[in-house]
């Protein structure tokens, strides 16, 4: 009977270890590749996409910055011979 008991305790034992390697297996996360980190993250993408929005602003403010600083630019008119004013008939 004890031999029993001893033998039902060691196979509990190795189920609740069991059970504890299968749900702490699931929580960990498996190792990252060079392969998988290209492949499915959107991290690349998301990089470039930030780049060319923050280049884009910058672009924009460079220009408002320099239509800001500049004098304006007015063009010159040519001087016209003036006509005699026309007289009401």
């Amino acid at each position: 009977m004890q031999m029993e008991n001893s033998k039902q305790i060691q196979t509990l034992n190795h189920l609740a270890a069991l059970q504890r390697n299968a749900s702490s297996a699931g929580a960990t996360r498996p190792p990252v590749t060079d392969a998988a980190f290209a492949e499915g993250n959107g991290l690349i993408p998301g990089a470039i996409a930030a780049t060319v929005f923050i280049s884009f602003l910058l672009s924009l403010y460079a220009v408002l910055w320099k239509c800001m600083v500049s004098p304006p630019q007015r063009k010159k008119r040519k001087s016209r011979i003036r006509e005699h004013p026309r007289t009401a008939v």
